[in-house]
């Protein structure tokens, strides 16, 4: 008989049973959600409702320390910044108000915002939908409630370009974009007080300068991407590829110059190399343009990486999936533990089907105390769904990997959810 059990050897250390995470609208009514999630009971719930500056495509912590939140928008042309409070520390208290908000580069607006985990701990944004895109740094010092008034400085892409991703370098001094609407990413590099110190609000020294500029194969249409702790590989998901794409980093520039490997986020019948012969794909109504390719995040060890994929119509549903990394970061193709990488091998330890579509934003946010768990979004459907890794075992021997939906708490306001990102 087949029983399920939970994977406990993914485990990191459990530090609380009580976490929480904040998830924004992606449009109207511009709020800000706070969730308490019971990681023994499995409970799930909103802790408050906090109104926002605009509705955000994107939130992150700045620094290290999670007391602000900066928010990017694709209704308003301005990064916000909200201060976390609670009363005596009580988690269960907490609350975000906002402090100040800053226009961005060229007056555009933004799917994403990064901000910098050591000096000068700038907060960095680039503009979507383009084109013409443009990036821009804030300063983020406690000072500076209201982002200093506007960038420190700013930088081009292309004409066409419009940025939909930014990740940083494993060193803090390297950014890399990904540009959906060009197909390609860039490779930027922190010069003088921006890559040593924070140089002191507007006009203070420092910069960036463009280190290249990698164009994607078949407009596979790069979305976001991430890199491993060891620096050595750049991971990015193909939206338009329905694909997880990773490049080897070079050791001077860390500019990504070759494919380590290529791997399908959808299964295998819809992919776009698929093994199924097309007469048969045909008969099957499988095609690969059914999806759009969404998310790829790191879990806290390094050793995982989570992906997840939407589906175009409302009356199918998207997919997760879940890949293996080596020390370096490299993909390790399941079924061969320990072996290289090569382009359209078996990748993902597993592909599950979601619950929903996971409409325009579907992102995956892996909890910070554990690799277990990973908590996904839907819009337009509207909730935030907490998923776990589980294991089959038969006959008493691990058989496959793979996860299941645990918690999920409905919020049906009409604009929820874009990202969520944990506090505890």
């Amino acid at each position: 008989m087949l029983n399920y059990i939970y994977l406990s050897c993914f485990l990191a250390v459990t530090y609380a049973r009580v976490h929480h995470l904040i998830v924004g609208n992606l449009v109207s009514p511009a709020s800000l959600y706070v969730l308490e999630f019971d990681d023994e009971s499995l409970d799930l719930r909103i802790v408050s409702n906090n109104s926002a500056h605009s509705p955000h495509a994107w939130i992150t912590f700045g620094k290290q320390t999670k007391e602000f939140i900066y928010g990017a928008s694709l209704n308003s042309p301005t990064i916000a910044r909200y201060k976390l409070t609670t009363d005596s520390g009580n988690s269960s208290t907490l609350q975000l108000r906002l402090t100040g908000s800053a226009v961005n580069c060229g007056g555009q607006t933004s799917a994403f915002v990064l901000a910098g985990q050591q000096p000068p701990f700038d907060v960095y944004s680039a503009s979507w939908p383009g084109p013409q895109a443009c990036g821009a740094a804030f300063p983020a010092s406690a000072r500076d409630d209201d982002l200093g008034g506007g960038p420190r400085y700013t930088w081009d892409y292309g004409a066409s370009s419009g940025i939909h991703g930014l990740a940083l370098g494993a060193n803090g001094t390297t950014l890399y974009s990904a540009d959906l609407k060009g197909n390609s990413v860039w490779t930027h590099r922190f010069v003088g007080a921006a890559a040593i110190d924070g140089g002191g609000g507007v006009g203070g020294g420092g910069g960036i300068e463009e280190v290249g500029r990698l164009f994607a194969r078949d407009e596979s249409g790069p979305r976001h991407l991430v890199v491993h702790p060891a620096g050595r590989y750049l991971h990015v998901i193909m939206e338009t590829a329905n694909e997880l794409v990773t490049y080897e980093l070079d050791g001077d520039a860390r500019e990504p110059r070759r494919e380590a490997s290529v791997f399908s986020v959808i299964p295998e019948a819809h992919s776009p190399r698929p093994t199924v012969n097309p007469r048969t794909r045909a008969l099957l109504g499988l095609n690969s343009t059914s999806y759009w390719a969404a998310e790829v995040a790191l879990s806290p060890s390094g050793r995982y990486l989570w992906a997840s994929t939407r589906a175009h119509a409302a009356s199918e549903v998207g997919y997760l999936s879940m890949f293996e990394l080596d020390a370096d970061g490299a993909v390790v193709p399941a079924g061969r533990p320990g072996s290289g990488a090569g382009p359209w091998g078996k990748g993902p330890l597993f592909i599950v089907p979601t619950t929903t579509p996971g409409g325009i934003a579907n992102s995956v946010s892996p909890a910070p105390w554990s690799d277990e768990f990973v908590a996904m979004t839907d819009f337009r459907t509207g909730y935030v769904q907490i998923w776990k890794m589980t294991t089959k075992k038969m006959d008493g021997a691990m058989d496959k990997v793979g996860a299941a939906a645990v918690a999920r708490v409905d919020i049906p306001d009409g604009g929820c959810c874009a990202n969520v990102i944990w506090y505890d």
